[in-house]
């Protein structure tokens, strides 16, 4: 974003050199992200997630079969989602062989890095350098800024991909070109997240149409017949090449159920619109206390807008691109609290401005001792949520019991040991550091009437044993897991104990 030298560009904070250089801000705002992102990442895990066994599914699917192009979970079936998040995934994945936990949350992990650090960029250039600081550290400190640092969904870089093209849309209206980047940016959102990420991008241009209105007209101006061009190729050329190897099945699942489907069809009796009142909510909460100072920087902007062009032109293209989406959120069938992430950044931009009018006195490392203490405060949060609350969550509860299950395997049989998976979910595999897809049950019986030895898991143990012919071969329970309680995993087989008597074939 080219920096703005217009006196008026940074109304709140008249003394910049009172403020935190570009780069101890960047320094700052880096320190808070390591530190929180360290005390996320080494949290007790939710392994059974279902976006975790999916992400987990799709990653090593390229890892391990090299399907680039479309991806399938553990079942074999098509991917919902465009294929960015797992390439990006499957790059640090490669050298292993297999998913960890490190490698599969570092993704979110920069993404919500970059986003902060493009807040605090973006905001010195139009609010000050004081709003860009307190921007940034309200965003990371924030319930979603938390939280997407370990969020192994494609939402935080979806985020960021999405504010990434925001922002190059309006520096392509500023300066009257370089539309190509806002359509390579374009492009990667709609690689991570579908086409919707570009409208949510680019609705921020109904500022031109607001400032037609108010008598000082700044229309959009330059060529993208070149970025149009590079974005249809990149886009359409990766779907035809997934077409070409899925057929229709693949426009059903991504056009029909997840694009269409997903705001469109009904749920229950829900009708759109019935939940109007939803999306509001979840910004509120999902970026408190923050919220509250964005709701003043939308009343500055409507009731007092900046008397400096570009700085006015920013405040109503953050405002388009809060409540444009903020209102098709609000009408669609489905809802859920993700849906805002990718206009909290705009939320951050205004409250980081408001923060900095009521700071305009204080001293930079007065600033700096302010986010120092709100990290303190988020990381006190953590660890009662993570470590304490989060340790009584069933979810996790059962993510430690399958830890301990794999590492009870392990010390029988070692890595690698060629199980048969059935019905189950892949967060034990993901212990066990390997990656087969499913077996269905009625082959897997097959397997264990051979000669061979077998060894199956399963979750539905009833239902692989209604299968079972009554005179066949004897079934063995190896391992029911946990011993006592409600079971969760069997491991059954032809042979009365785990052993590498016969190699197996590696079933993946």
């Amino acid at each position: 974003m080219a920096p703005n030298t217009s006196p008026a560009c940074a109304p709140c904070d008249p003394d910049a050199q009172a403020a935190p250089s570009a780069r101890a801000g960047v320094l700052v705002v880096a320190v808070m992200w390591a530190v929180l992102f360290a005390v996320r990442v080494s949290a007790p895990a939710d392994l059974a997630e279902i976006g975790f066994e999916r992400t987990i599914a799709y990653v090593q699917d390229i890892v391990q079969n090299g399907n680039w192009i479309c991806q399938h979970d553990s079942e074999g079936n098509i991917t919902s989602k465009p294929p960015l998040h797992a390439w990006l995934l499957a790059i640090p994945t490669l050298p292993f062989g297999y998913v960890n936990h490190f490698t599969i949350c570092l993704l979110a992990g920069l993404s919500t890095l970059l986003v902060a650090v493009m807040i605090l960029l973006v905001g010195r250039t139009y609010f000050g350098p004081r709003a860009g600081l307190l921007g940034a550290a309200a965003y990371l400190l924030s319930p979603v800024g938390v939280d997407q640092m370990v969020f192994i969904r494609t939402d935080a870089l979806f985020v960021l991909t999405v504010t990434a093209t925001a922002l190059a849309a309006f520096r392509a209206w500023k300066l009257g070109r370089g539309w190509t980047w806002f359509w390579l940016a374009a492009a990667a959102t709609t690689l991570t997240k579908g086409p919707l990420g570009v409208l949510f991008a680019g609705i921020g241009l109904l500022a031109a149409v607001w400032e037609m209105r108010g008598g000082k007209p700044a229309p959009v101006r330059g060529r993208q017949g070149v970025g149009i061009a590079l974005f249809l190729l990149v886009t359409l050329g990766w779907f035809g090449l997934a077409y070409l190897r899925e057929g229709w099945p693949l426009v059903n699942k991504m056009i029909g159920r997840e694009l269409l489907g997903e705001g469109v069809a009904g749920v229950g009796h829900i009708v759109p619109g019935q939940r109007f009142h939803l999306p509001f909510l979840y910004f509120l909460s999902r970026f408190a206390p923050w919220s509250l100072l964005t709701c003043v920087g939308f009343w500055r902007i409507l009731r007092h807008p900046s008397s400096d062009d570009w700085q006015r032109r920013f405040e109503r293209f953050l405002f388009c691109w809060f409540f444009v989406p903020l209102i098709l959120f609000s009408l669609a069938i489905h809802q859920a609290p993700r849906h805002v992430f990718p206009i909290l950044p705009a939320a951050a931009l205004l409250a980081g401005r408001e923060m900095a009018r009521l700071l305009a006195a204080a001293r930079p490392k007065t600033l700096v001792a302010a986010c120092a203490a709100g990290t303190v405060i988020a990381l006190t949060l953590v660890v009662f949520v993570d470590y304490i609350e989060m340790s009584r969550n069933w979810h996790v509860t059962q993510s430690q019991s399958i830890k301990e299950l794999a590492d009870s395997l392990r010390e029988k049989v070692g890595d690698g040991f060629p199980f048969i998976y059935a019905d189950t979910c892949l967060a034990l595999q993901y212990q066990l550091k390997t990656y087969r897809r499913a077996t269905p049950i009625a082959q897997a019986v097959k397997l264990l009437q051979g000669d061979a030895p077998v060894f199956v898991v399963v979750c539905r143990l009833g239902t692989l044993e209604t299968q079972l012919p009554p005179n066949g071969q004897k079934l063995y329970h190896v391992v029911d897991w946990p011993a006592s309680g409600q079971l969760c995993f069997h491991i059954v087989g032809n042979r009365p104990f785990l052993a590498r008597t016969v190699p197996l074939p590696d079933r993946r």
